[in-house]
């Protein structure tokens, strides 16, 4: 069976000297551990199994002396600023309710109908990203979902259509009026600096969307 592992290096050199007392007797080692200089170090790794066979892996490393600042980002929108629309039936329209607005409609049809709107936000370039979630406010006759693409269940080309079924986690969003947070994975909610949210309505009805807003936290070395 295939196991995994790993090796977490701190960027420190360690030093361990052995020595005898006044009297000869030799004494516990003397661990010194120091911060190494900054730079490119070629890191090898020999592992052995329980037969002796073994394998080695060499890695370069890169040593910084800079700290990972970390910051909290907000990008807020408006209703009508989707990147995608579409469905499979109703309209979507200016909302009458909110400026800015964008209005998501569907009669009573028989069937599993819907038609949403999509927005994609880009991330400031950073080091390490941490805590996202997509939040949705509006207000409306019936409730919808909102919800984040899950880069494990696909993406599509540039310009195509967008691909419902990629969107996890979701949440369902009430009809009244207020926000609603949906919280994602960094990982897996995340292509690079892309990240897109949806709001799909299922339901016979209406739903104004007034504002989307994404959080995420980020890192620079600094």
């Amino acid at each position: 069976d295939q196991e995994a592992w790993h090796v977490v290096w701190d960027g420190r050199s360690v030093t361990s000297t052995e020595g005898k007392d006044s009297a000869g007797v030799r004494r516990p080692p003397t661990i010194t551990s120091k911060l190494v200089a900054a730079g490119v170090y070629r890191v090898t790794t020999l592992v052995t199994d329980d037969v002796g066979a073994h394998v080695t892996f060499t890695d370069l490393v890169t040593v910084s002396l800079k700290k990972l600042a970390w910051y909290t980002g907000t990008t807020m929108l408006a209703g009508d600023r989707f990147t995608a629309r579409g469905g499979s039936a109703g309209s979507i329209t200016a909302s009458p309710v909110y400026a800015g607005g964008a209005r998501l409609t569907l009669p009573f049809i028989m069937g599993e109908e819907y038609n949403a709107v999509g927005y994609q936000f880009t991330l400031p370039a950073a080091t390490r990203y941490s805590g996202l979630s997509f939040s949705v406010l509006g207000s409306g006759s019936e409730q919808v979902q909102e919800a984040l693409q899950d880069s494990q269940l696909g993406n599509w080309p540039s310009g195509s259509s967008w691909v419902i079924d990629y969107f996890y986690p979701a949440k369902v969003v009430p009809s009244s009026y207020g926000w609603t947070t949906l919280t994602g994975n960094i990982n897996y909610n995340r292509l690079g600096r892309t990240v897109r949210g949806i709001v799909l309505n299922t339901g016979y009805g209406h739903y104004d969307v007034a504002k989307v807003e994404l959080k995420y936290r980020y890192a620079l070395l600094q």
